[in-house]
């Protein structure tokens, strides 16, 4: 009987191990018609894999390419933007993250319109969270 046994389990075990053609891992379709999964991509998914993606419509992503603002630029854009737009002198520009910290130097610091100087900013500027400080000209 243990003989007999053993001999079906062998005969099971080499049975098991067909030809690759005829298993299901190559077929493409199973009898009803549906399409099998495989891990193959089809050439509309190659396709889709090989578009570069948008990365500004995603705020998460890094956009590492060379034409991209660096913060040196966003420092000279905003004391040109406050030079250019308003009657003060731009001092100091701070960024850290998308926080922005821009000092103003006017005569008269009482008379500065800080809301107008921090819209006209943003307005240049969108990403950053702008904060204006206006101190007295020392001349």
């Amino acid at each position: 009987m243990r003989l007999f046994m053993l001999a079906c389990l062998f005969v099971l075990t080499l049975s098991a191990c067909g030809k690759e053609e005829n298993s299901l891992f190559h077929q493409q379709e199973d009898q009803a018609g549906t399409n099998m999964i495989n891990n193959q991509a089809s050439q509309a998914e190659k396709k889709e894999l090989n578009d570069r993606v948008d990365l500004y419509q995603n705020p998460n992503f890094l956009d590492l390419s060379s034409d991209t603002s660096k913060v040196g630029t966003d420092v000279d854009k905003a004391r040109e933007v406050i030079k250019i737009y308003t009657d003060y002198r731009p001092g100091n520009v701070w960024v850290n993250g998308n926080r922005m910290q821009v000092t103003v130097y006017a005569e008269n610091p009482r008379e500065v319109n800080q809301a107008a100087v921090r819209k006209k900013l943003v307005k240049a500027l969108p990403r950053y969270d702008i904060d204006v400080e206006v101190k007295a000209e020392n001349r």
